[in-house]
């Protein structure tokens, strides 16, 4: 295990609350209404990291990466006799991936394909990294600005794998917005019921054909006031959740229409006050 995980850091317990606070209300959201429905805190655990700011579930594991440290965390998950979900404190790890040291850590967002590896973006140089599942960097992918982006070195927050090789991924900065990104010349997937287009993590990701992808669609949420999103996950439906940190709300997107510039949440749900700076988020089934 990596000595630069912290298992004391007193920063830990409060951020571990925000998202395990999310984690375990969301794996049945068929039941959801159109009406905004209250999330409770189901469990709270710590996790051994400075600060939280990417999850991903992938079989049994909770993987975990921060923009203040250049490790993944992996770290089992195990049901309690009530039926709660938390981590194996006694066997986490920390997997080294492959950048150097010098470059800041500034991960935004993670996934993890069990068979293609893992996938991190990375704001402040607008890339997604895919790694190996030993860590070893297999290729960087360089992402075009987006029109509608105004400062090109802050906002990318989350980060979902797509059919086709595409990516997509959350805007927090100037307009809340979802862009599908691929190589020039794709034409956008989008969302719907029947295309399914977000990957599970048995999935196989089809490599893009380039690394130098570009915003093929983008849809905003028009009625997103001060909303800003810090995470994406896949809903257990294939809808696309978000995490609303300034709004605090998990809202659920299950259309993204091609040639259209908005997007409508179908379902919302409220994150409880208890919960502070939200910034990761997964599905528990």
């Amino acid at each position: 295990m990596n000595s630069k995980f912290n298992s004391v850091n007193p920063c830990v317990k409060i951020l571990s609350l925000a998202f395990s606070a999310l984690l375990p209300m969301l794996g049945d959201l068929s039941e959801a209404r159109a009406e905004t429905k209250n999330l409770t805190v189901k469990s709270a655990w710590s996790m051994p990291m400075l600060e939280i700011s990417g999850l991903s579930i992938a079989g049994d594991r909770l993987f975990s990466l921060s923009d203040r440290e250049h490790d993944l965390l992996s770290i089992p998950l195990v049901r309690s006799d009530d039926d709660a979900v938390r981590t194996d404190d006694s066997s986490h790890k920390a997997l080294s991936i492959n950048i150097p040291d010098s470059e800041q850590a500034q991960w935004e967002a993670v996934n993890v394909n069990e068979q293609s590896g893992i996938f991190g973006l990375k704001e402040i140089t607008n890339q997604i990294f895919h790694f190996d599942q030993e860590g070893r960097r297999l290729k960087t992918y360089d992402l075009a600005n987006w029109s509608g982006r105004s400062n090109p070195d802050r906002g990318l927050e989350g980060m979902l794998l797509m059919r086709g090789g595409h990516f997509l991924v959350a805007l927090e900065a100037d307009q809340a917005a979802l862009i599908e990104y691929g190589p020039q010349g794709d034409s956008p997937i989008g969302l719907s019921s029947t295309n399914k287009s977000i990957l599970t993590p048995e999935d196989s990701f089809e490599a893009p054909s380039s690394t130098q992808l570009v915003p093929l669609a983008a849809w905003t949420l028009a009625d997103a006031g001060s909303c800003r999103f810090s995470d994406l996950a896949r809903g257990s439906d294939g809808s696309v959740l978000i995490l609303g940190k300034t709004c605090m709300k998990v809202m659920a997107v299950k259309e993204l229409k091609v040639g259209s510039v908005n997007f409508q949440v179908s379902e919302k749900w409220s994150i409880p006050a208890e919960v502070d700076h939200p910034e990761g988020l997964q599905v528990l089934g």
